[in-house]
Parts: structure tokens; sequence; C-alpha cells
């Protein structure tokens, strides 16, 4: 299985605060690791490395640390990884939760950089809760 990026245009704020709210949900899903069906396990690894690949390639200067990947498949042409990131930032560090979106195009997987790239502070998510299933239908279907 391979992984490749799409789109050009990367949207680095929230869209909606019920988007704010959905991934405040997820976060109490990381202790978990990683949320997928048994026979795509090794997946989750494959994205712990693509997902570097691409935070390397918008911060160029940092030397992140990506940890606790969730995946959540919205349907059987979308899904979401989840992932912490911790990295330092002109001698400060810094720990930001990055949502990747990822889509099905003729049977090949690709994360859709121009859909869904999110950075957060992560205090700022404990003040949103949101419907899950609620959201993925106003957003995904």
């Amino acid at each position: 299985m391979s992984f490749h990026s799409i789109g050009n245009e990367v949207q680095k704020t929230f869209s909606s605060e019920d988007f704010k709210a959905w991934v405040a949900q997820c976060t109490e899903h990381f202790s978990l690791t990683i949320i997928c069906s048994k026979e795509e396990r090794y997946e989750g690894q494959q994205a712990i490395s693509e997902l570097g690949n691409l935070f390397k390639h918008y911060h160029s200067n940092e030397d992140p640390e990506l940890m606790d990947v969730a995946h959540f498949s919205i349907n059987e042409e979308r899904k979401i990884y989840v992932t912490t990131v911790r990295y330092t930032e002109k001698g400060q560090q810094k720990q930001h939760l990055w949502v990747n979106n990822m889509v099905c195009q003729e049977g090949e997987w690709m994360f859709d950089s121009s859909n869904v790239y999110v950075e957060v502070d992560p205090s700022l998510l404990k003040k949103f809760r949101f419907n899950t299933s609620i959201l993925y239908q106003q957003k995904f279907d």
C-alpha cells in the first residue's frame, strides 16, 4: 500500500467550531494508539512515516516527534488520521494535534492535504464536545 499527498493548499486553521469539537472528541482515544481493523494494523505504521514526511515538508526547520496515531474510517472512500506532534520551534517545545484527511482514489489511499490539515494547541481542545456521527454526516457525506 502506498501513500501520496494530493492538493496544494494547506489549511492551518479550523473551518468551524464543530470541527474543533470533533477533534476534541478524537483526543479521548489517543491512549488506544491505532484505531483500525486487524488487517489494517501495518497501515498505521506507514501512516506515521508519511505524516512525518508531510509535517517536515511544511515545517522544514523543525524536528517533529509523531505519536499516538488514531485512525477513524468515515466510509469506504474516506478516513482520518489523528496524530500528536511534538517539536521544537525557536528553542521552545511545542505540541500540536495534527489531523490529516485521506481519500481513496482508484483503489489507492491518498493524503488529501488540501482538504483537512489542522494544528492546534491541545489546551484549547477540552472546551469542545460534539456528537461524532452527526459531524461525520455534516462534513464528509
